[in-house]
């Protein structure tokens, strides 16, 4: 299904969420903590994080953050605008949530430097840590998916993450392309047909129309005539 979170790649800035953090476009002070910007280079914003590109396209913007040391599981993403989650859910629905995430100080060795990221799911049940780890990667390791499901009790969804380690070495990442996703609708299709013009032309056309599902499509045509194609349009029969 389509993504239900606005702006999860950050291409428009500081939008679709909500933070505890302060919001910073200059240059971080020496030694300013819980902080967040919406940068294309880590390293531009704060001199002591590495160089590195976003996810999404290698050119376009990510959400750092530089952790806090203090407690009281300070949110630096909410979803949405006020906060107030992923609303117009089907209660009942298995959706699936998901972002992006690499460590971005040069200083991440180990559990006790990489930062320790929690998510709260308010209104949901089943929630599932499907794949990924709580722990941002190790800087080599660049980009990995964190991946969870979860079962909406109420058409709202509060999804909250913070980080849990209170480290004052390491502990600072980047996230992005968050993703909020229904299952796909069952497969369906339907199709239309042309018959040829006379016996023995070769002018007939078939063209398949599909919903739901997984695009892209693969569309096959057997019996006499053979072919396929991602189109669904079969013409010249």
């Amino acid at each position: 299904g389509p993504n239900l979170v606005v702006n999860g790649d950050f291409s428009s800035g500081n939008t679709g969420f909500t933070s505890d953090y302060q919001f910073l476009t200059v240059t971080i002070p020496v030694g300013e903590q819980k902080t967040y910007g919406i940068v294309t280079n880590p390293n531009v914003w704060f001199a002591g994080f590495a160089a590195c590109q976003d996810h999404t396209s290698g050119s376009g913007k990510m959400l750092v953050v530089d952790a806090t040391t203090s407690g009281g599981q300070q949110r630096f993403w909410r979803a949405g605008d006020n906060g107030g989650g992923a609303c117009g859910l089907a209660v009942g629905t298995v959706y699936t949530f998901s972002y992006w995430i690499k460590s971005v100080s040069t200083l991440v060795t180990g559990p006790s430097t990489q930062a320790d990221i929690k998510i709260i799911f308010n209104n949901a049940s089943n929630i599932t840590l499907v794949s990924g780890n709580t722990f941002a990667p190790l800087p080599a390791s660049g980009w990995q998916q964190v991946i969870y499901t979860f079962t909406p009790t109420n058409q709202c969804v509060n999804i909250e993450i913070y980080d849990n380690n209170l480290s004052a070495i390491g502990n600072d990442f980047a996230v992005d392309d968050f993703s909020l996703t229904a299952p796909p609708a069952p497969l369906t299709i339907s199709s239309s047909k042309l018959n040829p013009t006379c016996p023995g032309v070769s002018d007939a056309t078939i063209v398949a129309y599909p919903n739901g599902g997984v695009s892209p499509y693969i569309f096959s045509l057997t019996r006499t005539a053979t072919a396929t194609n991602t189109s669904g349009i079969f013409q010249g029969l």
